[in-house]
């Protein structure tokens, strides 16, 4: 920073150093100063006009600015197509307003700069599943399996969907193979706890619907911004009979993302299961303007009591 900022006295029409002293506030860590010497290096015509770009987005994300941060991220795809990390931040603000579809179609337009990266298939085959596309998303996940066959990430992802369309053997398998590589992932445990579960061992699944609460847990303490974290957490414990801190991790869930409608269904249920009908019958009349059939669903539920 030092050695820039003399640049600029001894040469202050240079658009390029303003972008170097943008990229040394980003690693010290001073978003405003970098917001500000990637604005100079813009209006200045630096040469690295995506790059510059970026750095704005990064900060305005970071200073949780995320509508701001969007047209930024675009700016910068459109100025330089190559930055995978563009992609993948643009795609995650549309996934935390709950906008699957743009997270999927931002992500889909990466990869057709970057046919072969990997992590843009696991960032295409994650939010397929989280909005029901399960079959797209083993799609997805399949090619991110191929293209990083060493991160369990396109496993997890991969046994999820397996399991949501029934197909239980796949499941186990693509479980195995991402606990081969993280035994202590909270996703894939609880996964792989449901596909017990749904072949009638319920003592196995038991063992990892234990370990998914431990995982989830490490998993939300260090990305308490994920709303589908939580409501993984919220699952694990439903399953392990602790119906009144699934309800916890159902609430943060909501939080995040109150359009979730899975997590208003499954809140519905551990009120129902932890003896307060009166909330679960809050869910369900919430559930009735948004899911219907997740509505219908849960009265289902709450009438056999």
């Amino acid at each position: 920073m030092d050695i820039f900022q003399k640049s600029i006295q001894i040469d202050p029409n240079n658009a390029d150093t303003y972008y170097y002293i943008a990229s040394a506030n980003a690693g010290l860590g001073n978003t405003e100063q970098q917001i500000i010497a990637a604005t100079e290096a813009i209006k200045r015509n630096t040469r690295y006009l995506g790059e510059s770009n970026f750095l704005i987005a990064e900060a305005l994300r970071k200073n949780k600015k995320n509508v701001e941060a969007l047209e930024f991220y675009q700016k910068t795809i459109s100025a330089k197509p190559e930055i995978y990390a563009a992609y993948h931040n643009l795609s995650d603000i549309h996934r935390t307003q709950n906008q699957l579809k743009e997270a999927i179609e931002v992500t889909k337009k990466g990869l057709q700069v970057l046919p072969e990266d990997g992590n843009l298939y696991i960032d295409l085959a994650r939010y397929y599943s989280l909005s029901n596309s399960n079959f797209e998303a083993i799609i997805a996940a399949r090619q991110a399996v191929k293209l990083l066959p060493e991160q369990p990430f396109g496993y997890s992802i991969l046994c999820r969907a397996y399991y949501e369309t029934k197909q239980y053997q796949m499941s186990l398998e693509a479980c195995n193979s991402a606990l081969k590589i993280n035994p202590n992932s909270g996703e894939t445990n609880l996964y792989l706890g449901f596909t017990q579960l749904s072949l009638n061992k319920d003592d196995a699944a038991k063992d990892y619907f234990k370990k998914a609460v431990n995982g989830m847990l490490e998993f939300t303490n260090a990305n308490p911004e994920y709303f589908d974290g939580f409501y993984s957490l919220g699952n694990a414990y439903y399953y392990v009979e602790q119906p009144q801190k699934a309800i916890e991790a159902y609430l943060k869930t909501l939080e995040l993302n109150p359009n979730f409608t899975k997590a208003r269904f499954n809140l519905g249920l551990a009120y129902f299961v932890n003896g307060n009908l009166p909330a679960a019958r809050e869910q369900y009349t919430i559930l009735l303007k948004t899911n219907k059939d997740l509505a219908d669903k849960l009265k289902q539920t709450i009438d056999k009591k």
